[in-house]
């Protein structure tokens, strides 16, 4: 159950995805980062090798700057001791432990950090969860395919992320908090450095909220129960299940998003007065339709 595709690709006002083919010369690589909004995603090794460095999401204060703003660029510049791998005719993981990258003052706690390290093979695929922080590097001309996807089961770190980011956003513009068009300017710099702003997330919360609580969309939860090895009766249960496990999970998200302190700016709303009239109404659909 894909809520991103559904949401994007019926939008007629944006023409956009999260699928994705990916083609690199040897050496290149992309640095430390999580995907777009706490999203999952897979990759499949089309061609060539590629070399992960996965942290889970706790890690990531570890892998912060002294200021808590920024991630490290490249974890590998700060290995204790360079990565080895001799086999490259199949995929490896290797798990790292606190010690195998070297702090310094920019970069404080990283010696802190546990990851993993995961060679991946042609033909393979890699899973990547929910908030997991990482860097890639095509070890020889590589080319892949890639999605990103959500869905109930990740909507509240999802609304965490907004939050965090938002945080950032309220940070750099603090003077300008007495401004008449302070939360237009937040939502235009969220939206800018996250891709999604307030109003987008809640538009996505309530796009696939009415898909799955409508009866016509019984396809997108009888498909899912069905992936999961269900049929018949046992399928309309999961069925169900899923549909009171994705309003318990939306409602969490509204509870993340309404809850969130602005600890930058105390008297002002994190998420704006907007916001909290968009939390509240949706929130008030999802009751009604229960």
């Amino acid at each position: 159950d894909d809520w991103m595709d559904a949401f994007w690709r019926s939008r007629a006002d944006v023409e956009d995805d999260f699928r994705f083919v990916y083609a690199g010369p040897a050496g290149t690589f992309t640095p430390m980062h999580s995907d777009v909004y706490d999203s999952y995603s897979w990759s499949c090794n089309v061609r060539g090798i590629k070399r992960w460095l996965l942290f889970p999401p706790d890690q990531r204060t570890f892998l912060l700057d002294a200021a808590g703003r920024n991630l490290v660029y490249s974890a590998v510049e700060h290995l204790a001791d360079p990565l080895e791998r001799q086999d490259f005719a199949r995929s490896q993981v290797h798990p790292c432990e606190p010690g195998t990258l070297v702090s310094t003052d920019e970069f404080p706690q990283l010696s802190k950090a546990h990851f993993f390290v995961v060679w991946q093979a042609e033909g393979d695929c890699i899973f990547v969860p929910s908030g997991w922080i990482h860097e890639v590097l095509n070890v020889v001309d590589a080319i892949s395919v890639n999605h990103n996807w959500a869905n109930a089961a990740n909507a509240v770190r999802m609304a965490q992320r907004l939050c965090s980011d938002l945080v950032q956003v309220h940070r750099e513009i603090a003077h300008l908090a007495d401004d008449s068009s302070y939360e237009a300017i937040a939502q235009d710099l969220l939206k800018a450095h996250a891709g999604i702003d307030v109003a987008e997330f809640l538009a996505y919360l309530e796009f696939n909220m009415c898909h799955i609580l409508q009866a016509g969309a019984g396809d997108r939860t009888h498909e899912a129960a069905t992936v999961l090895g269900e049929s018949g009766r046992g399928a309309e249960k999961a069925s169900k299940r899923w549909v009171e496990y994705s309003v318990k999970a939306v409602g969490a998200a509204l509870d993340c998003l309404s809850n969130a302190t602005n600890d930058i700016l105390p008297d002002h709303s994190l998420i704006g007065e907007a916001g909290q009239e968009g939390v509240d109404r949706l929130r008030r659909q999802l009751t009604q339709r229960r």
